[in-house]
């Protein structure tokens, strides 16, 4: 396909000029969103403190919950940063290794 001077062939309609691209592409809209990521305890045990809510921002590390095993505490750490877009356990519940304990987005 041939173009006028400025113009990058192929664009969709409505894209800026080659030298707007980057631009352009950081203002879009993303049109799916962001993968789930399910977070699973490492160990089995009982939940002793939730220290998140559903719509938290989360960094990587950050503590979700508090996992009590053998009378010790053992956090379950943000595997990477995200929105909590649901927790499956409460205070007091019983958790097995393995299980998912929170969905992140």
């Amino acid at each position: 396909m041939v173009g006028t001077l400025g113009e990058t062939p192929g664009l969709p309609d409505g894209a800026p000029d080659r030298f707007d691209l980057l631009d352009w592409g950081a203002q879009r809209e993303r049109p799916y969103p962001m993968a789930e990521l399910k977070v699973r305890s490492e160990i089995a045990g009982s939940v002793w403190r939730i220290e998140v809510a559903v719509g938290d921002e989360v960094a990587a590390d950050d503590p979700l919950i508090v996992l009590e095993s053998m009378k010790m505490e053992i956090p379950l750490l943000s595997p990477r940063a995200g929105v909590v877009r649901e927790i499956l356990v409460g205070e007091g519940d019983p958790i097995d290794e393995g299980d998912i304990a929170v969905i992140l987005e």
